[in-house]
């Protein structure tokens, strides 16, 4: 199965999944899924690799490899699925029904910059499309786009470790900086596009601390 798959398709069905790829971490078990904590460095990576994992309230380095390498300020109550040299997500569940409220994608785009990434974005959508204007990453004014409804393939991260569909009722907001030579795509996916503005308030603090390591 595609991490696309793990991460749109089962994301729609209510739930983050592990993908069992040869080399991944060991899926958790009923009732108990691995944690990762802050540890004794101020900047302790995420560890790489593809299954549940309750990442602990602290400061985390981006995992192993990624850039550009970035620093990040967790609160508490996020999860992720998947963390590599490419891409890694964090996200919530919906307190008011078994499913995702939201997951945030962090990635290195294939393409040379920003722009070019979110508008490759933009070429692909199938449904509407609006700018996002006012929202900071990275302490950088960020380049963005809202992609509502649609279908089929939107974006996809370097070596391709994750991509996103667009979905019928579904609201994805892409973010994208220039961090030095490094473009730096977020994607917030928000399954049920009524719960947007919601788990948009959830978002803002985790995007505020994200800062360039």
């Amino acid at each position: 199965m595609s991490v696309r798959h793990v991460l749109v398709a089962l994301l729609l069905a209510g739930g983050l999944v592990a993908c069992g790829d040869e080399g991944s971490e060991p899926s958790s078990t009923a009732g108990s899924s691995p944690s990762a904590s802050p540890g004794t460095s101020a900047a302790e990576p995420l560890p790489t690799g593809k299954s549940d994992l309750v990442v602990d309230a602290g400061t985390y380095g981006s995992p192993e490899g990624f850039r550009p390498a970035l620093e990040l300020q967790v609160p508490a109550g996020w999860t992720s699925v998947h963390r590599g040299a490419d891409a890694f997500d964090l996200g919530k569940p919906d307190p008011s029904r078994d499913a995702p409220l939201v997951a945030v994608v962090v990635m290195r785009p294939p393409q040379a910059n920003a722009a070019e990434a979110l508008a490759a974005a933009r070429d692909a959508a199938t449904g509407a499309v609006a700018p996002v204007d006012g929202v900071d990453l990275v302490g950088l004014p960020a380049e963005g786009v809202d992609l509502l409804g649609g279908h089929g393939q939107v974006v996809e991260s370097a070596d391709g470790g994750i991509a996103l569909d667009a979905g019928p009722d579904q609201r994805l907001r892409l973010l994208a900086v220039d961090v030095g030579d490094d473009p730096l795509l977020v994607a917030v996916l928000v399954p049920d596009g009524a719960h947007f503005y919601a788990a948009w308030q959830q978002v803002k603090p985790l995007l505020a601390g994200i800062t360039a390591a």
